[in-house]
């Protein structure tokens, strides 16, 4: 697992070397209130858990090579519409958290980044440049120009122009109707009393890489978007940490970890490979026993 984004969506314990990932998506979003957590895990009761699994080892279990252990988030208390769900993920991920806040220092590629969630609002109130003006003067590599047009085509009465099939964006259209696309800035009209910053014209790129072209936007129907793969969770240095299970999750049969450290307590002899302490003649193997600390 390393230090992947995944791992941040996996459950484990801190004497097992398992980690659990969810193949239901939705669970990924209960975040974690280590003060006011109203929900909790537990194994579930189904038919579909295979709870003779907790008999295994770790090894035995992923000789299995497919899913087969069902958890269950139970609420402490009654949850009202709309209130968010949140779990305890543990002391050790607090803790993990705390030091990665009060230690953070952005990586080097990491110092002119900037999201596009930010560029929307230093740019708010700004006029956007067209893609001729970006040649110069380019937005940050990481995001992407989006623009909000309607789920399908009906944009108005469909034109043929030098640009290919062109569509005039409808005013007065409810933005909730909306579906954001990829597009490139072409051109933009001057302001006036009613659009102050502007009319643009962009070519969108439709579903099954169509484009076409749509006239007359107004500037709040365009706004910057993070490229795959770039938004701050993927920059280096970024937090990583499993969510931690309390004691009496995991079956005892699942702590190898906690056994190695045992049997290296209790002086369990074991082979190395190191450099030879003669000069020039490689590796070395050797026998030595750990020293738990």
């Amino acid at each position: 697992m390393g230090n992947q984004l995944l791992l941040n969506y996996c459950y484990g314990h801190k004497d097992s070397s398992m980690l659990l990932i969810p193949s239901t998506p939705v669970v990924n979003f209960i975040n974690h209130d280590s003060e006011n957590a109203n929900a909790f895990i537990r194994w579930s009761n189904s038919s579909y858990h295979h709870s003779d699994w907790l008999k295994l080892s770790v090894d035995e279990i992923i000789q299995n090579r497919k899913s087969g252990l069902i958890f269950e988030f139970v609420t402490l208390r009654d949850i009202s519409p709309g209130e968010e769900i949140y779990i305890d993920y543990g002391k050790r991920w607090d803790e993990a958290w705390n030091a990665h806040v009060s230690e953070w220092e952005p990586d080097t590629s990491a110092k002119e980044y900037i999201s596009a969630s930010e560029l929307n609002k230093k740019y708010k109130d700004s006029v956007l440049r067209t893609s001729e003006e970006q040649v110069l003067n380019p937005y940050p590599t990481n995001v992407d120009t989006i623009c909000y047009i309607a789920n399908t085509q009906n944009q108005g009465t469909s034109m043929q122009g030098l640009l290919g099939e062109h569509y005039q964006w409808v005013l007065g259209v409810s933005y909730d109707s909306l579906k954001s696309w990829p597009c490139v800035i072409l051109d933009r009209s001057k302001g006036n009393k009613d659009n102050e910053h502007g009319l643009y014209t962009a070519k969108v790129t439709w579903a099954h890489d169509e484009t076409f072209v749509v006239s007359a936007m107004p500037r709040d129907a365009i706004a910057f978007a993070d490229r795959k793969y770039t938004g701050d969770q993927f920059l280096q240095k970024a937090f990583r940490h499993e969510i931690n299970l309390p004691d009496g999750i995991f079956p005892e049969e699942w702590m190898d970890l906690k056994k190695k450290r045992q049997s290296q307590d209790e002086g369990t002899c074991r082979l190395y490979m190191a450099e030879s302490s003669i000069p020039n003649s490689g590796l070395g193997m050797y026998t030595a026993v750990d020293i738990h600390r």
